[in-house]
């Protein structure tokens, strides 16, 4: 009898089912960049109707970093700037300026300065432009006593993946 039962009791359990599947999670992680100055460029004293020059490694040069996560940033700078006399608002003069991306004395045009990723899964890539350059001798000439300035607009574009 007990045979009986257990062997009833064997029979009338039902099998566990199982089953199991996959979910796939997915994140899409969007191209950035961002620009960080790190000096403005100051030119110093300019002696009136002579020429000053400002290496982009001098104390004095600007230096400007991006940080990105793409396959190249192009930093563009432009060739010149327009300071203002801040004292007498219409007496202007056009600084020059150069540009390299090592921080070395070699200066070189402005314009469009390309980086190639060199970060890693932990970090964002990140390059500097160094900024220097000149204010011609005729560009001071006739410049009215005081402190000029300037703003330069420094873009960035990604590309790549």
């Amino acid at each position: 009898m007990i045979k009986r039962l257990l062997a009833l009791a064997l029979i009338a359990t039902p099998a566990l089912a199982s089953a199991q599947t996959s979910v796939t999670a997915t994140a899409s992680v969007a191209a950035t960049s961002t620009l960080a100055v790190d000096k403005n460029i100051d030119f110093g004293a300019v002696t009136p109707g002579s020429l000053l020059t400002l290496a982009p490694n001098a104390a004095g040069a600007g230096q400007v970093t991006v940080s990105y996560n793409t396959t190249t940033a192009t930093v563009t700078v432009p060739a010149s700037v327009l300071l203002t006399n801040t004292t007498y608002g219409t007496a202007t003069m056009t600084a020059n300026l150069s540009c390299n991306t090592d921080g070395s004395a070699t200066a070189g045009a402005c314009g469009a300065q390309a980086f190639n990723y060199n970060g890693s899964n932990a970090a964002l890539a990140t390059g500097s432009v160094y900024i220097g350059g000149n204010i011609p001798a005729a560009n001071s000439a006739g410049a009215r006593v005081g402190t000029y300035n300037g703003s330069i607009s420094v873009t960035v574009a990604n590309s790549g993946v």
